[in-house]
């Protein structure tokens, strides 16, 4: 049994080296804030969906797919989610990640091109899976809690030769629970081994697999009415779908190989390739209308088979040198990856009603569609196969370069960051005329001034694109959609680092949002279009004390 005592164990100093930056947080020209695993264990938060954004602030969110989804606004945007460094965004997701395999989540607020420049303008966040330590630990926590909620975890971190050379750490995680939606439900399993193998003092080889899989009800996250927002005549609990209909199932594979080397005692090198592999087969139900005088609403019921492939590679090189009395902190590398999405959504029936021919009614809900008025789901050829003739197929190819200096005077006091990357990406989609390439230069200025050891003044101004799929009503490529930040801000540490805060204001400008115009071209097909420029704006005070987030 050891027994120790931890100051400030929620406040990390520093970012991941996934993020690679080498400065503390508190000196890096852009508002970053970290989530830890002792945090999210106190908070008794079980995945990244849950509870993780009540300790960000200005963070929400939106998913309706909470059974299996992550979906995370911040800034007036949808942000991207990266897992150790590397873009793992996806069409809706991605898979939200189980809390057992986390060790940090680090929230990036604005554009972060020493990340990756193809991303939302609002930000993006980076989970940082658990590594092996070197040290000799095992843990086991069961818990239970409301909505049928019953959960197992395992950590095990240790050593697997005598001269320390192999490493190991494998996280398991089991849990079943039900929704504050009536008759939802979500089976999960998840199990994460990792094995690193020092090669010597200096290079580290690492291995990491992770499998997630679960089993859900659906989309039941809704409430509809014909009258207005919040109608009082709707339940809490209410929920649309039915339990007669069949559950939907999700598996998730990632694996990384990283290579670590650290080339003398200024500079060090990071390799890491992934591939990701997800597939889910289930149904949805929709409402197709809602009578606002009585309640009654019309259902369709659809096919929600998806599958995707990605794979990644990334290789950086981080250094110091000194010219003068100027120190600089060199940072260069370049990102690649592909990405690959299959979809089948397709309307299986149009007026789906309960025994008897009843419409379903939103104030007083009934439930029990019959067995056989629902038609079987046909999955004899694979969603690849199936998607060829939707539009819901995209294959996605960049490759990036990026370097930048961090200038640093007057003894650290005043922090100069200048950077640039240059992106490539080509979008392939079902038609040829919506096919796409793009290369995008982006700069990144940052300063930072140390007033006194716990104060620091930043300004920031940075880029970043995202590529769009599709075309618009004249049957023209849409153009990827632009942003820009900027941002200036105060941080400062309270209390010998007990307390934070951090004040910021700042202007993001999009260009190039694809909207749905609501209405269908000659093909049946929605008609989307892009707009203009688009504002957002914002100011704030965040503080954080252990355990506790707010605005």
């Amino acid at each position: 049994m050891v027994i120790n005592g931890e100051k400030n164990k929620y406040k990390m100093d520093n970012v991941s080296g996934s993020l690679r930056l080498q400065t503390p947080i508190l000196n890096v020209p852009q508002n970053i804030k970290v989530v830890s695993a002792e945090l999210m264990a106190d908070q008794q938060v079980f995945d990244l969906v849950d509870g993780i954004t009540r300790n960000v602030s200005g963070a929400t969110r939106v998913g309706h797919w909470d059974n299996q989804y992550a979906q995370i606004r911040m800034r007036g945007s949808k942000i991207p989610a990266f897992r150790n460094g590397m873009n793992i965004e996806a069409s809706w997701g991605p898979t939200k990640e189980d809390a057992a395999m986390i060790d940090r989540i680090e929230f990036v607020k604005g554009p972060a091109g020493f990340m990756l420049a193809a991303g939302e303008p609002g930000g993006s966040y980076n989970v940082v899976t658990k590594k092996p330590t070197g040290q000799t630990r095992q843990s086991a926590s069961l818990s239970m809690g409301s909505f049928s909620t019953y959960r197992a975890a395992l950590d095990f971190d240790g050593k697997l030769s005598k001269d320390a050379k192999w490493l190991y750490r494998l996280n398991v995680a089991l849990q079943d629970n039900d929704y504050y939606t009536k008759y939802n439900y979500s089976k999960r399993f998840m199990i994460a081994p990792v094995l690193k193998y020092l090669l010597d003092d200096k290079t580290s080889v690492t291995l990491e697999y992770t499998y997630q899989t679960s089993t859900y009800l659906g989309n039941g996250n809704y409430q509809f009415s014909g009258r207005k927002l919040l109608d009082e005549g709707i339940k809490n609990n209410f929920f649309y779908r039915d339990p007669a209909m069949e559950p939907s199932t999700l598996k998730d594979h990632s694996a990384y190989v990283y290579l670590d080397h650290q080339i003398n005692d200024k500079w060090k090198a990071h390799a890491q390739v992934a591939y990701f592999n997800f597939a889910m087969e289930g149904n949805s139900m929709w409402a197709s209308s809602v009578d606002s005088a009585t309640g009654n609403m019309r259902r369709y019921y659809s096919l929600g088979d998806e599958a995707g492939e990605n794979t990644f590679g990334q290789v950086s090189l981080s250094g110091e040198e000194y010219t003068g009395g100027i120190r600089h902190r060199i940072l260069g590398g370049i990102d690649m990856g592909t990405k690959k999405f299959w979809g089948d959504f397709r309307t299986l029936k149009n007026d789906v009603r309960l025994a008897g021919g009843a419409l379903f009614n939103v104030y007083n809900p009934q439930y029990g569609i019959p067995f056989d008025s629902l038609p079987t789901l046909d999955r004899t050829r694979s969603v690849r196969q199936r998607a060829a003739n939707s539009s819901y197929i995209t294959v996605t190819n960049y490759f990036s370069a990026y370097i930048q200096d961090e200038l640093a005077f007057f003894n650290d006091m005043l922090r100069i960051t200048l950077g640039g990357r240059y992106t490539r990406a080509i979008v392939t989609a079902r038609q040829a005329a919506a096919d796409k390439d793009d290369a995008v230069f982006t700069p990144r200025a940052g300063f930072s001034f140390s007033a006194d050891k716990n104060t620091s003044v930043y300004g920031l101004y940075d880029q970043s694109f995202v590529p769009v799929t599709g075309l618009d009503s004249s049957l023209r490529p849409f153009d990827p959609l632009k942003g820009n930040n900027i941002e200036f801000g105060v941080k400062r540490e309270w209390l010998k680092g007990r307390v934070t805060t951090t004040f910021a204001a700042y202007r993001i400008k999009r260009v190039g949002d694809k909207v749905n115009m609501n209405i269908k071209d000659s093909r049946g097909v929605d008609v989307f279009e892009q707009l203009g420029e688009t504002t957002t704006k914002g100011h704030g005070t965040g503080h954080y004390r252990p355990g506790v987030a707010r605005l």
